[in-house]
């Protein structure tokens, strides 16, 4: 069982952007998906999303911000809606219409260049807008995307974004991966800046909550992606998600804890789920 930390670049390499990144490994993206940790993450992401989504906008329009190669765009196709996927990476988008076109999804799904921080529909135009995979901490200003995903959604709809967690970037690429220097996480305290294989900007959980109501977004639940597993890719953790029993259990306790606001600074990822007022 080999853990999955992170796509290395090639050789050291560093990348100006995100979308430059994700166009050197579209086609690895979703493979990296597949493995016991990385389903976990997804399955915590799926059951917080739909629990916000499918109850309230069902077979209506969905934006799916920084959307890449469309995972979440297909299940929630499959759902009854119709997506826009919004993406800066060309290899991206191209490697998510040929899984749409294989899967028969064509029809609902529907995938075009752009950038968060100019998102090409008009204002109030989706019943739900989602950005996961952190777009929001990889774009060129991130307070602006989030203006941005809050002037696209329709009143009453459901928005979810997914961001970095400071403080767990300075755990997790300090002190558990050693991707950045000592120096480097001090500084990442100080700006909620940093450089990994392109730049990053992090968030803790009270700011973002702070940017989504400066947006008009009321805050409805704010969750951490994985809690208290954490970044803990061990061989003993791992077998635990090998049986279905067993992952299901980790998946439920991570879902008691999740919203725990004594623990939800230290998840690996923040995740938000609001509603446009």
């Amino acid at each position: 069982m080999k853990p999955n930390l992170w796509i290395p670049p090639a050789n050291g390499q560093h990348f100006k952007n995100a979308a430059e990144k994700h166009n050197a490994i579209a086609n690895e993206y979703e493979p990296q998906y597949n493995t016991l940790y990385w389903k976990l993450y997804d399955a915590i992401t799926w059951d917080h999303m739909s629990n916000h989504i499918l109850s309230s906008a069902k077979g209506k329009s969905l934006l799916d911000a920084g959307g890449g190669t469309g995972k979440w765009a297909r299940k929630f196709a499959k759902n009854g809606f119709s997506v826009e996927v919004v993406d800066p990476a060309d290899n991206m988008r191209k490697v998510g219409q040929a899984k749409v076109q294989e899967e028969n999804l064509s029809d609902k799904v529907h995938f075009q260049f752009g950038d968060i921080v100019n998102i090409p529909f008009e204002d109030e135009h989706f019943d739900a807008v989602i950005c996961q995979g952190n777009p929001v901490s990889y774009c060129s200003n991130p307070y602006k995307a989030i203006s941005e995903i809050a002037r696209c959604a329709k009143k009453g709809a459901p928005v979810i974004i997914s961001v970095h967690n400071k403080l767990a970037m300075i755990q997790y690429f300090c002190f558990f991966m050693g991707k950045i220097t000592l120096e480097q996480a001090i500084d990442l305290s100080e700006t909620s800046k940093v450089v990994i294989d392109y730049p990053i900007k992090a968030f803790t959980p009270d700011e973002l909550k702070q940017q989504c109501e400066l947006n008009g977004l009321k805050v409805v639940s704010l969750i951490g992606k994985q809690c208290i597993s954490g970044f803990a890719q061990t061989p003993h953790y791992l077998s635990m998600l090998e049986s279905e029993e067993g992952f299901e259990k980790v998946l439920n306790l991570e879902k008691t804890y999740w919203d725990d606001t004594s623990i939800i600074g230290l998840s690996g990822h923040l995740e938000v789920a609001c509603v446009k007022i």
